[in-house]
């Protein structure tokens, strides 16, 4: 079927056992590469899980090195005793919530927290698949 539609599966090795139930599939089998199978994402008693897979996808064709800004922090200027606010916040109220809630709310308070207190460095990073 995958065939027949034009597509191309990229798992070669075992992902669950000994078979291979996680795939990987593009119409285009230039974009996908390095596809890796890695450890379990947990483990029972059989070690019946399912293998972690991990891949480099080309979005530009052709172009194998692309840059891309990452923001990083500057915690050598950061104001640490600013930072503290974070301790103001009714955690008890937040960590009672659903956890998904409780999740989105402590990372937004996190976020909100080192973009007002921590200087952010941009750094030009260059990414060439392996």
């Amino acid at each position: 079927m995958i065939q027949d539609n034009f597509l191309n599966q990229f798992v070669l090795e075992n992902t669950f056992n000994k078979n291979i139930l996680d795939l990987i599939i593009s119409n285009d089998p230039s974009r996908i590469f390095c596809v890796n199978v890695g450890p379990p994402l947990g483990s029972t008693i059989k070690n019946n899980l399912h293998a972690t897979l991990t891949w480099d996808y080309m979005v530009n064709g052709g172009n194998f090195l692309s840059t891309y800004t990452i923001p990083k922090y500057d915690f050598a200027r950061g104001d640490f005793k600013s930072l503290e606010i974070i301790s103001s916040f009714n955690w008890t109220e937040i960590l009672n919530s659903d956890i998904d809630v409780a999740y989105n709310k402590i990372m937004k308070v996190y976020k909100e927290a080192f973009m007002r207190f921590i200087p952010v460095i941009k750094s030009d990073v260059k990414v060439k698949p392996a």
